[in-house]
Parts: C-alpha cells; sequence; structure tokens
C-alpha cells in the first residue's frame, strides 16, 4: 500500500497544484479525502506540496537542471505546465502563504480541517490575483494612487492621523479630488 502511495505521488501533487491553479475547490477537497483515506500523514503531504511549489518557482524562473531540482527528468516537463498555471508573483504568493499553512498544522487539533482551509486559501489567491491582472486601473485612480503614497498612505488599514485634506494641502488636494470623482 505504502510502494503504491509513493508511485502516485507526483500525480497527486500535480493534480493538487491544478486543484489550486483552477480553484476548483471540490478537487482540493478530494485529494485531502483521498490523502486520508489511503492513511497518508496529513503533515508530510504538506511538506511535499511545499516542495512542489518550491520546484515550480525554480521551473518559472528559467531553471531546468534536474539535479538543481531534485526530479526525473520525466516530471520536468509536467511540471513546467504546472508553472504556466502561475505568474512568478502567484507562485511567490502561495509559497509564502502555504509556508504559514505548514507552520499552523503543527499545532493543529484538527490537522486535515486547518490543511483543507489552506489548500482553499491558496485557491483564492491565485483567483484573486488573477481579477488584479484582469481589471485595468483608470489613471484618475492611478493619480490618486500615486498621490497617496507620497504623502505616507500606502495602506487600506492604516487610519491617518490627520484628516486626508491636511495631509494632500501641498500635492494639490483639488487635483486628487477631481482625479477620483471624474468617470472613465
Amino acid at each position: 500500500m505504502r510502494h503504491a502511495a509513493r508511485i502516485s505521488e507526483p500525480k497527486v501533487l500535480s493534480e493538487t497544484v491544478r486543484a489550486i491553479g483552477s480553484g476548483d475547490i471540490d478537487a482540493i477537497l478530494k485529494v485531502v479525502a483521498g490523502q486520508v483515506e489511503t492513511g497518508q500523514d496529513l503533515q508530510n503531504f504538506c511538506r511535499r506540496l511545499l516542495g512542489q511549489f518550491r520546484n515550480l518557482m525554480v521551473v518559472k524562473a528559467g531553471v531546468s537542471d534536474t539535479a538543481l531540482l531534485g526530479v526525473p527528468e520525466s516530471l520536468l516537463l509536467d511540471l513546467r505546465s504546472q508553472a504556466e498555471l502561475f505568474s512568478k508573483e502567484d507562485l511567490l504568493r502561495l509559497f509564502d502563504a502555504f509556508l504559514r499553512v505548514e507552520a499552523d498544522l503543527r499545532y493543529a487539533t484538527q490537522v486535515r480541517f486547518q490543511l483543507e482551509m489552506g489548500l482553499i486559501e491558496l485557491a483564492q489567491i491565485t483567483r484573486s490575483g488573477r481579477w488584479r491582472r484582469l481589471l485595468p486601473i483608470s489613471p484618475g485612480l492611478q493619480e490618486a494612487m500615486r498621490l497617496m503614497e507620497s504623502v505616507g498612505m500606502t495602506g487600506a488599514w492604516r487610519v491617518p492621523r490627520r484628516p486626508l485634506r491636511n495631509r494632500l494641502r501641498g500635492v494639490g488636494y483639488s487635483r486628487v479630488k477631481r482625479s477620483m470623482c471624474a468617470s472613465p
């Protein structure tokens, strides 16, 4: 049984990556259920999947030396096709988020639930990344964002110490107001 699990490991990792890339929550939950049903250690599966994302980033960066990747030549083509599902930025965000998932699994009382929620979160990260690339930003909004950054307002979660109008006095408040209110 363990030998059969080893043979199918690249296939399971590939299915999981593809499910995350396409945002297929059903497929993600089926993969985790399959791991549980075959008696696999979910923390070990998480570590292998983290290694898979590392390999995807290395392939996306243009490295094709199988010795550096630590995978057989037969898997390189599949790794390339998986890497094409994501941008470099997506892979970096996914790797960072997956590091947090892996760390959270160490202290989880319900490892399966923690892993499922973490994988669903990864699928949402790729989905939100696609929307950011698809939606154009209007020139007025771009100008307002540049001006806000120039006065130190870089995060939406931060509350300015002074009203925005006072902070923008030196950079042309009326110009910012017009650009934010202008219709595209």
